[in-house]
């Protein structure tokens, strides 16, 4: 087995290892752009290295991107019938999806062909191309298409796009992590899109290795995609093998925004504070973060003559922010504490019986999981 080179994983940046999986001599350094009788004597083969990222699994190639690789180039042409299943499958897709006549963006949308099929589907579609003969097809096909390539941030009309489509086009791209990141800032928080490439889990099963070429940075399965799209603030809804099991499709949505509601927390603040002026010679029992955490959040801290821990590495110190003195248990009969609320997770009922037990004339209450605080 031969050894190359060391670059980073283009899914999750790891150091690839030095072995390769696969090493294929004097291959086509392209796919696109074949040479004419001027360009042979210039033509050389090139080392065609297959590594797998140990900590993600992606396979990939351990080279350099094609001169090309922003540019969309189908060698044949979409033929009616494959056109007519797109429509059919992209109306589909809009039904489901509640997207029917919503801004659409297909991101790497070549000559427009897919285009065609999304607005015939009944969507507003709109494009995103870097190949200037592409560009240029769009617009006399009266297409909505913008020169660009997701590398940055881009100023596209129709923006924020309910949706995003891609077809077989990922996998030529050297970073599809940031490709991905900067996609996604174009879309809605609720957008789903529609992600083809070709499937590296049909290449496996067949053996069908003459399927790896330059253009093809990465080899996608549904593993390692799922991966990438979660890195890039999505979720995978649905994957599957489509056209003979050739390309992996998958349907994406775009991860909600987390939503952090503190208002319950204002509110056990509230309480606290209410507590503390009711009940004087009041100590705490445990010196834990959620106690810090509330007695930082409350007015009257002061109330709080101490924090007893039986921990010895915490006696002796102070709690952050407020700076009570945390003492050991042993010191409770010298401190005329009358009243101890217990904030110990698992421990509070344990400890309430210790003190019911040991320290009678002392009343104890405990914190619940709601903040709530009961005798």
């Amino acid at each position: 087995m031969q050894t190359t080179s060391s670059p980073s994983c283009r899914l999750c940046g790891r150091a690839l290892p030095p072995q390769a999986l696969l090493h294929y001599s004097n291959m086509p350094a392209a796919a696109q752009h074949l040479p004419g009788p001027e360009d042979l004597a210039h033509d050389h083969g090139i080392d065609l290295v297959i590594k797998q990222c140990p900590a993600c699994g992606l396979v990939q190639l351990d080279a350099e991107p094609v001169a090309y690789y922003r540019e969309v180039i189908r060698a044949s042409g979409v033929s009616g019938e494959l056109k007519d299943f797109y429509t059919q499958r992209l109306a589909t897709f809009a039904q489901r999806h509640n997207i029917g006549g919503k801004a659409v963006l297909e991101a790497g949308c070549g000559e427009g062909t897919y285009l065609e099929c999304i607005n015939r589907a009944g969507m507003r579609g709109f494009g995103v191309e870097a190949g200037t003969n592409n560009l240029r097809q769009c617009a006399e096909r009266g297409l909505q298409v913008t020169e660009g390539f997701f590398d940055r941030q881009l100023d596209l009309p129709g923006a924020p796009f309910a949706a995003f489509f891609m077809f077989n086009f990922l996998e030529h791209v050297p970073d599809p992590r940031g490709y991905l990141l900067h996609l996604a800032d174009h879309l809605t928080d609720d957008a789903v899109g529609l992600v083809e490439v070709p499937s590296f889990s049909m290449m496996q099963q067949q053996a069908l290795y003459t399927e790896f070429i330059a253009d093809h940075l990465c080899y996608y399965t549904p593993e390692t995609l799922g991966r990438l799209v979660e890195l890039c603030g999505f979720t995978m809804v649905e994957c599957e093998n489509v056209r003979g099991d050739y390309v992996l499709a998958a349907t994406l949505r775009k991860r909600p925004r987390l939503v952090l509601d503190d208002s319950n927390v204002q509110r056990n603040a509230a309480a606290m504070d209410s507590f503390i002026a009711a009940h004087g010679n009041l100590a705490v029992w445990g010196a834990g973060h959620q106690a810090f955490t509330l007695l930082a959040l409350c007015r009257n801290h002061a109330g709080v003559s101490c924090i007893i821990d039986s921990a010895p590495f915490k006696q002796g110190r102070f709690a952050p922010v407020t700076h009570i003195p945390i003492v050991s248990p042993a010191s409770i009969g010298q401190r005329g504490i009358q009243n101890i609320l217990v904030i110990a997770g698992s421990y509070s009922q344990e400890i309430a019986t210790l003190i019911g037990r040991q320290y009678p004339e002392i009343q104890a209450f405990l914190l619940n999981d709601d903040g709530s605080i009961r005798a």
